[in-house]
This record gives structure tokens, C-alpha cells and sequence, in this order.
């Protein structure tokens, strides 16, 4: 599933089409699974303002902030560029944008396993949606010490990364940056939280960005069959250092070569990649 790398990586690729206005759209027999009234919805000379990102949702602000189109890529959703509709199974929606000035571009919606999401809203509809969503996404400036320091507070008993999955209180964070995150500050993700200590806290803050910084310098992370970038592009998986790994590359760069291999244990039906040597 794309996770906040790979959607703030798609977010920026699409920034500098923006302002443009639709000036046809196409879509395919499913697109009620993703919304359910999308027929009622015109997007006919609709002008998209910018993209912007909360959590794992693509939020495009439409006709200056009179309405809003989100999008939740689920576990196989793209968006990807193109000259001309695209002609491939799975597309469910296609919008032809006039952008600069006018050449057309065609920004296509494909999801194979249509678990994605989109919503419609106007924008008191929009207003309403963000204050059920009241945790600061991962990337923003309120994602601080304080905050980070209130979560293992307020949920002592609760385990580290299992926690780390809970959009409510981490945004955007999903499986493969949860394990990541873990690793890169030194924690075994089977701590409470309420055993974190204020350094050990401030290590997971630091972790959480750097890690993240880290993939998006890589445009997101690709898996099998998985992520595309707006272009189509695979990314790589190189940088990281635990997840799906045979042993931890931060222990094989500092001890010289030595292997130390990661262990893989089951939190909440999810898998959890971790060093033993390096995290404690």
C-alpha cells in the first residue's frame, strides 16, 4: 500500500500542472466502487487550484476552494501522466487538463485491486471531514516533541509500533515505515510506549522524519506489482535497512561486513522486521 512517501512524492510530481482546468473526462464502469455518487458529481470545467496531502489522502482543491476531490490510492492505486487517454485495463478515471497555456495534458486514475477511496466534498463538507481528523500529519510543523510526548502519555500501554499504524494518531504511517522507523531510532517495536523515556522519545521523532526524508529522496518505495510514480517509474527498495531485509544493513556498514539477520514477528496480523542487535 502507498504510504506517506509515496503520495507526497506523487503530490509533488503533480504541483506544477496546477492551476488547470478539466475540459473532458472519461470514466470506466467501476468508479461508483470508489465513489458512490460520482455520477451527480460534474467535473466539466472544473479548474483544479493545487494538490495538497493529509495523511495517506491527495486532496485537490477545485475551483478555488469551492469543492474538494480526495483520493485514497488504497493498496494499488496510481495516478500517472500521459499525452492521450490512456487505453489500459483498470483505468477508472481519466481528466484532460488545459494547463500553462493550454496544451493538454491526461491524468489518469488505474487501481487493479480497486481498494481505493475518493471523496467529494463542498467546502464546509471539507471543513467537517478535517476536524475528524484532528492528528498533524507526520510532515507538518504540529507534528513535534510536545505531540509525540502526549501520545506515549496518553497511551502508556499501548505498543510501539502497532501504534505507529494508527492513522489517528500517525497519519500516514504504514507497515514498512513503521518497522523503518523502529530500526532508525534504536527501539525494539515491542515496547510500550509508556517505557520511552525523553531522549528515547525524541529519537523516535527524529527517526520518523529522517526515515521518511529518506524515501522520498528515492520517490517512495516500489514493491512488487505495487507503487508507480506519476510517470509510470518503478522506485527502488535499496535504502532500507530492515524491512523484508535478510539481515540489518546498518549492523553490516558499522561492524565491518557482519551479518546480523533480521528477525520478523506478527504484531496486530501485521509483520514487523527489526534487528535485535541494533534495536533494544
Amino acid at each position: 500500500m502507498p504510504e506517506i512517501a509515496e503520495v507526497e512524492t506523487i503530490r509533488r510530481q503533480l504541483l506544477t500542472l496546477f492551476p488547470a482546468q478539466i475540459v473532458a473526462y472519461r470514466s470506466g464502469r467501476f468508479v461508483t466502487t470508489f465513489l458512490e455518487d460520482f455520477f451527480q458529481v460534474n467535473l466539466q470545467q472544473r479548474t483544479i487550484c493545487e494538490v495538497s496531502r493529509y495523511g495517506k489522502w491527495l486532496i485537490f482543491v477545485m475551483d478555488h476552494g469551492a469543492f474538494y476531490f480526495l483520493t485514497h490510492l488504497g493498496m494499488s492505486g496510481r495516478w500517472l501522466l500521459g499525452e492521450r487517454w490512456l487505453n489500459q485495463s483498470h483505468v477508472h478515471l481519466t481528466v484532460c487538463l488545459a494547463v500553462g497555456s493550454g496544451n493538454l495534458v491526461y491524468l489518469s486514475y488505474q487501481d487493479p485491486r480497486r481498494f481505493g477511496r475518493w471523496l467529494w466534498f463542498r467546502a464546509d463538507q471539507f471543513q467537517n471531514w478535517l476536524s475528524r481528523h484532528q492528528a498533524p500529519d507526520v510532515l507538518s510543523h504540529d507534528f513535534d516533541l510536545d505531540y509525540l510526548s502526549w501520545v506515549c502519555l496518553s497511551h502508556a500501554q499501548r505498543i510501539l509500533k502497532p501504534t505507529l499504524l494508527d492513522q489517528s494518531l500517525f497519519p500516514g504511517v504504514g507497515n514498512y515505515l513503521a518497522s523503518e522507523i523502529c530500526h532508525e531510532a534504536g527501539l525494539a517495536p515491542t515496547r510500550p510506549l509508556g517505557s520511552l523515556n525523553h531522549h528515547e522519545i525524541f529519537r523516535l521523532k527524529e527517526a520518523i522524519h529522517s526515515v521518511i526524508d529518506r524515501c522520498l529522496s528515492f520517490g517512495g518505495t516500489s514493491f512488487l506489482g505495487g507503487y508507480r510514480d506519476v510517470n509510470g517509474l518503478l522506485s527502488q527498495s535499496c535504502h532500507l535497512r530492515v524491512f523484508r531485509q535478510p539481515f540489518c544493513r546498518t549492523c553490516f556498514l558499522r561492524r565491518k561486513g557482519k551479518k546480523s539477520p533480521v528477525r520478523v514477528i506478527v504484531q496486530s496480523s501485521r509483520r514487523t522486521f527489526y534487528c535485535p542487535n541494533c534495536q533494544k
